[in-house]
């Protein structure tokens, strides 16, 4: 037997162990050493940055700022980012109180004061204001016309109000955008959910791009981030504990491509071929299905079709701060695509990934492992339900048969996995 770490976050299920002779693969990050001062070589990258003259030149003689970082459901360490950053404003001439920080979350919901004290600390929160992105509310938003492919674009109206907008987040494989950072702080970050529905949905016909920089989908995030005027981001690069391994500033695009290529070494991972089971460990992403669900993506790519995939997601929150997603699950994919196609469906922003969902449980059987989602809706949607990663492992081999062959996904949620052959 071999014994397999996981991050599942209960107790009894700290460790999983599969028979050696099911065992085919066990995939996760590369093990990368971090920075060895975060600080320095941020400072070295406001200097002298990718792609755009350095912060402090392009904040002299602005009246203001914006600084978007991203929630909780990332990694980020805005809370040692964002005071370097301030105080290069601060020597451009831009003081504290003429600075906003914004939670850029898209469409997930508000941060609580404990998690943005975790996040951005007391040091920001006591320095200068810090704002959700109010999503929701239409009087929040400015419309700006459409992209050339046609998608309205409706942005946070402080954010246009602001001289200087400076993006802070972190790489990492993204279904939609390919990678998370660069232009996705503004598409999905503070847009409105007409514009994040009809970007997103552009993956339902053309699929998705998960470790792939360059798609449709990014494309116009860009577009959109273009049309903002992003001037500078600060993006991360983590590795498997969660330390910076590498942080890149300036140009959206050029910036971003530079930490994109770092990501996909770190986070390609190359597997001998497709196997009848799935373990995917779905950690950081494991607040809800909305977000947990990547691991889905992630483990299709490894699985036979007809195989299992055991998603070890605790879900805490449910199915998603939207519950209509849940709603949409309940329904086959076609019927939703059959109802936007019609008009008779608007919120795209939540079809998207209930398809995309929806088209991984029409290939694979899924057993979703979760403390937070009651046994009844799981079923509801075609899963089916397991209380711990060990009951899930036995459920799929009697499912597979006992001489199937298993892949463990660590950190699944985050992974490329990419055939050897």
């Amino acid at each position: 037997m071999r014994s397999i770490p996981l991050n599942y976050r209960a107790i009894d299920d700290a460790v999983i162990t599969v028979p050696e002779e099911n065992l085919l693969a066990i995939l996760e990050p590369k093990e990368t050493v971090a920075l060895s001062s975060l600080e320095a070589e941020l400072r070295k990258g406001l200097a002298a940055p990718i792609g755009c003259p350095p912060l402090r030149i392009l904040a002299a003689g602005r009246r203001n700022a914006m600084i978007l970082t991203d929630d909780y459901t990332r990694l980020t360490p805005s809370g040692r980012i964002i005071p370097i950053v301030l105080d290069e404003l601060n020597s451009a001439g831009i003081p504290d109180e003429h600075i906003t920080v914004m939670v850029a979350q898209g469409t997930h919901r508000p941060m609580t004061e404990a998690e943005l004290d975790k996040k951005l600390g007391r040091a920001v929160l006591t320095r200068v204001r810090v704002l959700p992105h109010e999503f929701g509310n239409p009087q929040a938003l400015r419309y700006l016309g459409k992209t050339p492919n046609g998608t309205e674009i409706w942005i946070n109206k402080m954010v246009m109000d602001s001289e200087l907008v400076i993006g802070v987040a972190s790489i990492l494989p993204h279904g939609y955008a390919g990678f998370s950072g660069g232009a996705k702080i503004i598409q999905p970050g503070v847009s409105g959910t007409v514009t994040t529905g009809q970007t997103h949905w552009l993956s339902v016909g053309n699929g998705l791009f998960i470790g792939n920089p360059d798609n449709p989908i990014r494309r116009e995030m860009e577009q959109v981030a273009d049309t903002v005027g992003l001037k500078f981001i600060v993006n991360t690069v983590m590795n498997l504990k969660g330390e910076v391994v590498a942080i890149v500033c300036g140009d959206h695009r050029k910036a971003f491509l530079t930490g994109a290529r770092i990501a996909k070494t770190i986070f390609s991972v190359e597997f001998p071929e497709e196997a009848d089971i799935v373990v995917v460990d779905s950690y950081p992403h494991i607040f809800n299905l909305w977000q947990g669900g990547r691991g889905l993506y992630s483990g299709r790519m490894a699985v036979k079709d007809g195989g299992t995939i055991v998603l070890a997601c605790p879900c805490p929150e449910g199915w998603a701060d939207e519950p209509r997603f849940y709603e949409l699950l309940c329904l086959a994919r076609g019927e939703i695509i059959r109802r936007v196609d019609a008009g008779e469906e608007k919120d795209l922003f939540i079809a998207t990934p209930a398809a995309n969902v929806l088209q991984v449980r029409d290939a694979c059987d899924i057993v979703l492992v979760t403390t937070g989602i009651p046994r009844e809706e799981v079923e509801r949607v075609g899963f089916r339900f397991a209380d711990s990663v060990r009951g899930g492992l036995a459920m799929a081999l009697e499912k597979q048969g006992p001489k199937a062959t298993v892949t463990v996904m660590r950190f699944g949620a985050d992974l490329i996995p990419v055939p050897s052959h």
